[in-house]
């Protein structure tokens, strides 16, 4: 009997070491941007739109609250047929942001200089908890 309730215990604590230790590999996952690329400006144009894929491989919702490029002086949040930059954007638990021309995207405002076409540019965006995700962003024609 002592023996059974050993071996009893030696299961149980091999089965909550597996238990504890999927959730934490799960969580080992970082959100990642890709595909970033930037609409190339008319000529004399101050301003441009850029896109991502924000991919978040984890059990919780983050939210973009602000974005930085080092070709513009401002980068803003922005959701077409919205005139006002956004607060935040919402990368769902286990999902993509897709930004693109017809959803979100960002304003690059202030271009620090003429952007051509097949210039690489870096896009960074933040989360709430302050962490930045960057990729380089291939400036193209669309």
């Amino acid at each position: 009997m002592r023996r059974m309730a050993t071996w009893l215990a030696v299961l149980a604590m091999v089965l909550g070491g597996v238990a504890t230790a999927t959730p934490a590999s799960a969580q080992d996952k970082k959100p990642s941007v890709t595909d970033g690329w930037v609409k190339m400006p008319e000529a004399g144009a101050t301003s441009t739109t850029g896109f991502a894929t924000v991919d978040n491989p984890g059990m919780y919702a983050f939210y973009l609250i602000s974005a930085t490029s080092d070709v513009a002086a401002s980068v803003e949040l922005r959701q077409a047929g919205k005139d006002a930059a956004l607060d935040e954007v919402t990368v769902p638990a286990y999902g993509t942001l897709d930004m693109n021309a017809t959803g979100y995207h960002l304003l690059l405002k202030g271009l620090k200089k003429p952007l051509a076409e097949g210039d690489t540019v870096t896009l960074t965006v933040v989360n709430e908890l302050g962490e930045k995700l960057s990729v380089d962003a291939v400036v193209k024609k669309p």
